[in-house]
């Protein structure tokens, strides 16, 4: 089902603008991403196929320019718009740790760095 029949509330920019960009899922930001579907797959399909095919997040940020634009719904121009993004996003990383030393100990680079702990794994790994 394509996504602008879903109800309102559930379509991932319309999240964004109610609930704030922390309550999209990592397949509806790729999903924002992507903007389209392709016949026969919404975005979120999409989404969750490329998912599958690359096994991550990570392993998609890494792709080479081969096989990113092998997969199905993604060719050179989401190619560029993904290297772009990724750039501008070391770009302002970079501009705010000059600007302010924020790390002045391993231990605060090393929490920045490490990822959230998603809210279901810390309420299962108390009740362990």
């Amino acid at each position: 089902m394509a996504t602008r029949q879903w109800p309102h509330h559930q379509r991932p920019r319309e999240k964004i603008l109610t609930l704030g960009v922390k309550a999209l899922s990592n397949v509806e930001l790729r999903a924002i991403f992507l903007r389209t579907g392709v016949q026969g797959m919404s975005a979120i399909d999409l989404s969750e196929s490329l998912l599958e095919r690359f096994g991550g997040l990570g392993p998609l940020l890494k792709a080479d320019q081969n096989s990113f634009c092998a997969a199905k719904g993604l060719g050179l121009a989401k190619y560029c718009q993904l290297q772009a993004t990724l750039e501008l996003t070391q770009r302002y990383l970079g501009e705010q740790l000059q600007h302010k030393p924020i790390f002045t100990k391993p231990k605060q680079k090393e929490d920045y760095l490490a990822p959230p702990i998603p809210v279901n794994l810390t309420l299962q790994l108390r009740n362990v």
